[in-house]
């Protein structure tokens, strides 16, 4: 049997958690949603990514990452509060749902509190400002194939 490693361009199915002291679980998978990427390309920490190369089906993995290496500190700045007004009336805006921009760049962010005349805004990744603690298994490795390696380059540029 040829065992396959977790090296760049090649595609990798793991199980995981995602924890914080804060919070405890923030995520997780398991055999029938594994996180499934191609190594090497963007979309998955790279300090994760690190950490998993060499790695083998079945091995295990258990890496924390600092906010700076992961999602950012949380910015002040990124949290805005706006006029309720700015939003279309009759939409029941509630704290926790997220929103998009329209026209311009894109943004999207949090809805935090919502008042009578304003809504507060939080741009800020979701995980951002938090230690993260990543535990969980690599399930499978194989070759990417010339399509799945194009798709990432699509996704990529554009």
């Amino acid at each position: 049997m040829k065992f396959v490693k977790v090296a760049d361009g090649r595609v990798v199915l793991l199980e995981y958690e995602v924890s914080d002291q804060a919070h405890g679980l923030l995520d997780s998978s398991g055999e029938d949603a594994p996180l499934v990427y191609i190594h090497g390309t963007p979309g998955v920490l790279p300090l994760l990514q690190s950490a998993l190369d060499g790695k083998s089906i079945g091995d295990v993995f258990d890496v924390t990452i600092a906010p700076q290496d992961a999602y950012g500190e949380h910015n002040p700045a990124a949290v805005q509060e706006v006029s309720r007004s700015q939003f279309p009336e009759g939409v029941d805006l509630q704290p926790g749902m997220q929103v998009s921009s329209s026209g311009g760049p894109q943004l999207t962010a949090v809805i935090t509190q919502v008042t009578e005349d304003k809504v507060t805004l939080d741009a800020n990744h979701p995980l951002a400002g938090r230690t993260l603690r990543f535990q969980g298994k690599v399930i499978e490795v194989r070759e990417a194939s010339e399509e799945e390696l194009a798709a990432v380059g699509r996704s990529a540029a554009g």
